[in-house]
């Protein structure tokens, strides 16, 4: 079974996304991002992925205003309802908070 199979299970499994800048190359596009944010997407599915901001790591990259801008043209074509659930209520879930 492939590991992005074992990953669609719905067995208290969550990813954070965060880390996209300071891996990505030096002159990034979004259309270099979208690949990677659209198979965390098809993986995990809106309900167990969410946005980590990763600072103070992502100032080596840019800046956090640009990776949430960044984020939220990656989940552009998500619901109003989807976005809320990547930006805090997955958050909330996974954190208890």
């Amino acid at each position: 079974m492939k590991l992005t199979s074992r990953l669609r299970s719905p067995r208290y499994s969550y990813c954070k996304v965060s880390g996209m800048l300071t891996h990505a190359s030096e002159n990034w596009r979004l259309s270099d991002l979208q690949p990677y944010f659209d198979t965390v997407l098809e993986v995990f599915g809106p309900d167990r992925i969410f946005y980590g901001g990763d600072w103070p790591v992502v100032l080596r990259a840019g800046s956090l205003q640009q990776w949430m801008t960044t984020f939220y043209s990656l989940a552009e074509a998500l619901s109003p309802e989807e976005k809320k659930k990547l930006f805090y209520r997955n958050a909330e879930l996974v954190y208890r908070v």
